[in-house]
């Protein structure tokens, strides 16, 4: 038999209640209730905190026959920014989208990588883009680069090389996420 301790057991409930608004809202603290067979004070409690933290937010009532309208709660999708590179041959896209990988905006760039320049180039990118994003809570939370220009580099040069620029971004995208997503992350994780 597995036991916890009452934190854990908290934050396993926290986890639970916000990966069902997020795949299941708008919902009620009722419905989550419901849902996952915990007590409404529990809900409510979680709720209350994952207002506070700006992880969901209130949208509005629900229609109902009966007693008080239900408040209908979301996932705050808006509050952060997901970036996408995707390296092609002839041209790089850039995408950016909300929380839920929704809202997306494509930026196409025809610039052929250069050996030399190419992750000055990437870097430029998406700082500028970075910048262009108006502020929200939780800022760029995840950004992912797929290559397809493995073949094409090792053409120009060798597969050395294209190994080289691909462990590269790993560790460009590894440390960016030590520096600015990882303090983030300790400050609002989920209790």
């Amino acid at each position: 038999m597995v036991t916890g301790s009452r934190e854990l057991i908290r934050e396993m409930n926290r986890r639970l209640v916000l990966e069902t608004v997020i795949n299941d809202g708008p919902l009620s603290r009722a419905a989550i209730s419901k849902k996952l067979g915990l007590t409404k004070a529990t809900i409510s409690a979680i709720v209350q905190d994952l207002l506070e933290e700006q992880y969901i937010e209130e949208i509005g009532s629900d229609q109902t026959q009966y007693g008080r309208k239900p408040i209908l709660l979301q996932f705050c999708r808006q509050n952060g920014y997901i970036i996408a590179l995707d390296l092609g041959v002839e041209r790089t896209v850039l995408m950016v989208c909300d929380l839920l990988g929704q809202n997306c905006r494509l930026h196409q760039y025809n610039c052929p990588l250069e050996r030399d320049t190419s992750i000055d180039f990437l870097l430029q990118l998406i700082r500028n883009q970075i910048r262009l994003l108006p502020a929200t809570p939780f800022g760029v939370v995840g950004i992912g680069i797929g290559m397809l220009t493995g073949g094409y580099i090792a053409e120009v040069s060798t597969f050395d090389k294209a190994y080289l620029f691909g462990a590269c971004l790993t560790i460009i995208s590894m440390l960016y996420f030590n520096g600015k997503v990882t303090p983030h992350y300790h400050k609002n994780k989920l209790r």
